[in-house]
């Protein structure tokens, strides 16, 4: 007797429990195999049965998958003889070359592989693998064309607003609306949860205008007591996934994230992300503005990360020093950090003094590389740094650059956005290529083709490596015009900013006060007893509309840059 190993397998965890779907596909083989001993005179009997609920056939390798247990079955036992059984062959696999594979192997160990919809698939000679190579490939196009469509309804219906299943939000839990979609399931709508919408609230706050870090804001949260939705406790990238969520601030987003080998999600640029065309203000919950700035402070914090500097260049948010962040030292390019000094101020040692000060990085390792200043006064740099600020906000205030800072942008994003033009028109091109050439590889597989299957494969695997080029240069490309149209933002943030910044300046506290200095300055250089300030917005490039006063305030030239001597600072 013949050992029958049944498979159910559905895309998605929603199936597991439908009636149309492994219910389905289980009495249909407890069918099957009752015909099948009735019509072919076999005795098959039923042995066990595995079951992949939430399983993509497509995008999870069948290495990764239940369904191994079938070869562990059959290698424990060589002496029985197993038959495994499916509704049809896309449940076993929808990948071409290892569905084959994962056959051959069932097949050597003396497995059989039947279905209901298609009999046994057989293997026993080069026009049997030619068939199956076919099957297989076809299951992988047709896996292709559904994600395609599902991919193409699902981008229109977000922009339209409409939410479009998935996990749902924290923040937000589905009520039934009454009404019923085209298969006559209740139709379900996004409504925010009381509880769990204070805690979204506070999370941004407390990023945005509290200085907190990831890690203290987690720590706090599960000090309280607090659970996700999950009842666990709250780690940093659950955190991150609701501060990156759009949905707070009103719009429904799509393609926030991808697939990669191996199943697990990495979250896509954000010029990638699919949005509302439209504001839902049902869904918010923070204004747009603390939304994108929870996102500039995530930005800062991970840039420092990725390029390997120290813990203390993330002191911005912690420091009590205005510049932290900003500085640069002028000998050898690294940042310049706050540091501390400490002393007893009595010779009982009963009380001891903190003074915080600046110090380049290099410096503070010991290097000699650097010859730079060990002491920079933090008082003095400040004063300094605040009355050329001062002397710049009188010059931009005489002017309206709104016109002038987007006709600059576009102009300096033309080029870009002509290459990334071009190589998305390369890409495209070399995708059809690589569907050619794949066409041209089941005709030579078939004999009809006058190439050669190697010759196929080569020319297959330049052009995916053209094609990964060609990926990777648009995502620089796309990344930099999307800093770009930032930058372009910002200034014209602080353009209308300009006439109250120093009434808010000077009310604000220090975490707003460091913001704001960002809205204005991109990086100061210190070098020795000269100081050289980068501003964002360049009023020289703005030519002879404003005639800056050049009194005893230093140097304005075109670069945006306000260079001036100073006192000695240590």
């Amino acid at each position: 007797m013949k050992k029958v190993i049944c498979l159910y397998r559905v895309s998605t965890n929603k199936q597991v429990n439908d009636e149309e779907d492994i219910p389905v596909q289980r009495e249909t083989c407890r069918r099957y195999i009752e015909r099948h001993n009735l019509e072919y005179g076999e005795e098959w009997g039923f042995y066990t049965e595995i079951l992949e609920g939430g399983v993509s056939a497509y995008h999870k390798n069948i290495e990764q998958r239940e369904i191994q247990q079938v070869i562990h079955i059959a290698s424990q036992n060589p002496m029985e003889r197993f038959v495994l059984l499916a509704f049809y062959s896309d449940r076993i696999s929808r990948q071409d070359i290892n569905g084959i594979t994962f056959i051959d192997k069932l097949y050597k160990l003396g497995v059989e592989v039947w279905t209901v919809q298609e009999g046994m698939l057989k293997m026993d000679s080069e026009t049997d693998r030619l068939m199956m190579f076919i099957k297989f490939w076809g299951n992988n196009n047709e896996s292709r064309k559904t994600a395609n469509r599902v991919d193409a309804a699902r981008k229109v219906l977000t922009e339209a607003g409409v939410w479009t299943g998935g996990t749902v939000p924290y923040g937000y839990t589905l009520e039934p609306t009454g009404q019923l979609n085209k298969k006559g399931k209740m139709i379900n709508a996004l409504v925010k949860q009381s509880d769990e919408k204070a805690i979204v609230k506070e999370i941004f706050e407390k990023i945005v205008y509290g200085n907190y870090s990831l890690c203290a804001l987690r720590d706090e949260l599960n000090n309280r007591g607090i659970k996700t939705r999950k009842g666990c406790l709250w780690n940093i990238s659950t955190i991150k996934s609701i501060i990156n969520n759009p949905i707070y601030k009103g719009f429904i987003g799509y393609n926030k994230t991808s697939q990669m080998d191996g199943g697990r999600q990495k979250r896509n640029d954000r010029s990638k992300w699919i949005l509302a065309k439209e504001k839902n203000e049902d869904y918010v919950m923070v204004s747009e503005c603390d939304w994108e700035s929870a996102q500039d402070i995530l930005l800062r914090k991970s840039r420092a990360y990725h390029d390997n500097l120290k813990i203390t260049t993330d002191r911005t948010y912690k420091s009590q020093l205005l510049l932290s962040g900003l500085l640069i030292c002028g000998h050898c390019g690294t940042t310049i950090s706050p540091s501390v000094s400490s002393q007893w101020t009595s010779k009982k040692k009963e009380k001891r003094t903190h003074i915080e000060f600046y110090r380049c990085n290099l410096k503070t390792k010991g290097s000699k590389l650097c010859q730079g200043k060990t002491y920079i006064s933090a008082k003095k740099l400040e004063k300094v740094v605040l009355e050329q600020i001062n002397i710049y906000l009188d010059g931009l205030e005489q002017i309206d650059c709104a016109a002038d800072v987007e006709r600059m942008i576009k102009s300096d994003t033309a080029d870009d956005e002509a290459m990334l033009k071009s190589m998305k028109k390369k890409y495209s091109e070399t995708l059809n290529r690589k569907k050619a050439l794949e066409e041209e590889l089941i005709q030579s597989v078939l004999g009809n083709s006058a190439l050669s299957k190697e010759n196929i494969n080569m020319a297959l695997d330049s052009q995916k490596e053209e094609i990964n080029k060609l990926e990777t240069g648009i995502q620089e490309y796309e990344k930099k015009l999307e800093e770009k149209k930032l930058s372009m933002k910002e200034m014209k943030t602080l353009q209308a900013f300009v006439p109250v910044w120093r009434d808010v300046f000077d009310t604000a506290p220090l975490n707003i006060k460091k913001e704001l200095l960002r809205l204005l300055i991109d990086k100061i250089v210190v070098k020795d007893y000269n100081v050289d300030i980068h501003f964002k917005i360049t009023v020289g490039q703005f030519g002879d509309r404003i005639c800056l006063h050049n009194k005893d305030t230093g140097q304005k030239n075109n670069s945006g840059r306000v260079q001036k001597a100073l006192p000695p600072l240590a």
